[in-house]
């Protein structure tokens, strides 16, 4: 008895005060979908990320003039290093002649952004990498058609590209364009090969690319631009002691002594996976407070309807 007249009580209490039960249900619906949102969001975030470092490689190391991660974890060391020099093609083919037999793979590449033209349709912001013909080893992709470019043509820097599925349908409108023609830049460049279909996370569409030899790509953006090299370990178990190596062997390029700061960065995806997981664990954490004090200030106004 005690419990049915506890339950009566209630509702009779709702319906006497229908405008508090409404604003009090509608504010738990909004807070409740909200904690769902940002969980939903920094999991999604998450996929990506760890896509992205899955596709790269945990077993590759990249040496750069500057760690881009770096502005996350100490923003005065990397406004220092912006004035580091270029990693440069002579950087690329000195490390290319030491002795890492750990490596199994070193690649050279650079990433801008340009305009893919032709027959009067043209699509913006279009990312545009070149590379040195090792590329495959470092791409989890595979060519729906066509063929990669290959040492030659990379060393004479040849007007050829392996694009996105995207490109080949809005720029050609065809599923196969090998042969084809497009702009890149307002340059003529030959279509030798098209990627698979990859589906994008977050909006991120990687469907969307050109993919040039180095020299190629230098010639069109400017050649007085720093590198990425992109360094294939072996085995993951030798990654700590190529990292060692790598950094090793830019001091000697770099002739730094013992006592000066390193002018370059090498960093792995182990970097970003750490960086990541911070930003992420913050976020989550600053959203989700967010949306409990918002729903317990929320209450307490109601209540005092």
């Amino acid at each position: 008895m005690q419990l049915r007249e506890g339950i009566r009580v209630a509702f009779d209490s709702l319906w006497s005060y229908k405008l508090r039960t409404f604003l009090t249900v509608l504010g738990n619906i909004v807070a409740v979908s909200s904690v769902i949102a940002v969980v939903s969001l920094i999991a999604g975030m998450d996929l990506f990320v760890r896509r992205e470092i899955a596709d790269e490689g945990s077993n590759v190391l990249s040496v750069m003039r500057v760690d881009p991660w770096q502005v996350l974890t100490d923003f005065d060391a990397f406004l220092a290093s912006l004035h580091n020099p270029n990693v440069t093609t002579r950087d690329y083919e000195w490390l290319r002649e030491q002795d890492l037999p750990a490596v199994s793979q070193l690649a050279a590449t650079d990433r801008e952004t340009a305009v893919v033209a032709w027959a009067g349709r043209t699509v913006r912001g279009v990312p545009v990498e070149g590379w040195t013909a090792q590329y495959p080893f470092f791409q989890n992709r595979k060519l729906r058609a066509g063929r990669h470019f290959n040492e030659f043509e990379d060393r004479n820097s040849r007007a050829v590209a392996v694009i996105g599925s995207e490109i080949a349908e809005k720029i050609l409108r065809t599923p196969n364009p090998v042969g084809r023609t497009i702009l890149v830049n307002g340059r003529h460049v030959e279509v030798i090969g098209v990627y698979e279909e990859k589906k994008g996370v977050l909006g991120m569409d990687p469907n969307r690319l050109v993919v040039m030899p180095l020299g190629r790509h230098l010639k069109l953006f400017g050649g007085d631009r720093s590198l990425e090299v992109r360094v294939l370990v072996s085995d993951i178990s030798h990654v700590d002691e190529v990292r060692s190596d790598l950094q090793s062997l830019m001091r000697i390029r770099r002739r730094l002594g013992p006592a000066d700061d390193a002018n370059f960065a090498v960093s792995s995806s182990d970097t970003i996976v750490g960086v990541w997981k911070g930003i992420s664990s913050a976020i989550f954490g600053a959203l989700v407070a967010l949306v409990s004090i918002s729903l317990v200030i929320g209450g307490i106004v109601i209540m005092n309807i």
